[in-house]
């Protein structure tokens, strides 16, 4: 065998071991395991032909070469297997989003895979945290902690990866009383929709605009009651001063105003 294809197998073993084991102590794609087994059954493919190659030809030491090929090949077949079986299943987180809403938070979950809802339990712990945990699924945490955008009413975001699985913590301002976990579109995508209690529905922007408006509604219809009595009062007033027994405009306009006035109060009383 020549000493350049020596190496050649031997630096093509080496690239593809460390490609296969580097997921196991590195928080990496289970993906590039696969990637490193073209190298090395590459490197064994060299070694197994150089053999073959060899000089002597012999009926014994041609069927030990062919012998030892087969059993290369079983062993790359058992682990190529092996290592399927291991990834079968695995999933990996790519991206996280927020979108804020008035009575809670969307968050968003893209993988690399299809996914299904049941994947993924959530649950508020004591503190403002609600967490995530994702099963069989992987995640880079640099990845995520560097490329995740926090928006409100997102305070910290906290990514914690475990042998086969993610978990995602949020730090919320309010507590999440109920959320539901929906695919919408993407078959690879997951929107988890968080709600906050009703007893902060109050607080909410759009109600509090609507209670101002209707105090202040009812504020000028308040006023506008108060001018009508005055007006109504007024001309009745100057119709009692006149001395004819008759009817005058001014009392008929000032009694007319004063029931006007009466009926619109008991019909939207001030609350």
């Amino acid at each position: 065998m020549k000493q350049k294809d020596i190496i050649t197998s031997i630096i093509a073993i080496t690239i593809g071991i460390c490609l296969i084991t580097l997921p196991f102590f590195f928080q990496l794609k289970r993906s590039i395991i696969l990637i490193g087994i073209v190298p090395l059954w590459m490197g064994f493919y060299i070694l197994l032909n150089n053999n073959k190659e060899k000089k002597i030809r012999s009926k014994v030491k041609t069927n030990t070469v062919q012998y030892n090929k087969k059993n290369i090949n079983h062993f790359l077949v058992i682990i190529l297997f092996v290592l399927c079986q291991d990834l079968y299943g695995t999933n990996y987180l790519k991206n996280v989003s927020f979108q804020g809403k008035e009575n809670g938070l969307i968050v968003e979950f893209v993988f690399e895979g299809s996914v299904s809802p049941d994947s993924i339990n959530a649950w508020q712990s004591q503190t403002e945290w609600f967490y995530f945990t994702l099963y069989n699924v992987l995640a880079d945490t640099t990845e995520l902690l560097e490329y995740t955008e926090l928006t409100r009413p997102v305070l910290s975001f906290q990514p914690i990866i475990t042998e086969k699985s993610t978990q995602i913590g949020i730090k919320l301002k309010n507590r999440v009383e109920s959320f539901e976990i929906l695919r919408i579109n993407e078959k690879n995508t997951l929107n988890a929709h968080l709600h906050y209690p009703l007893e902060n529905f109050a607080e909410l922007t759009s109600v509090r605009a609507y209670n101002n408006k209707k105090i202040e509604f009812s504020n000028r219809f308040s006023r506008s009651k108060t001018w009508l009595l005055l007006i109504g009062s007024g001309y009745t007033l100057t119709g009692l001063m006149d001395n004819t027994k008759k009817m005058n405009t001014e009392l008929k306009i000032g009694i007319g105003t004063l029931v006007f006035t009466y009926i619109i109060h008991k019909l939207w009383p001030k609350k």
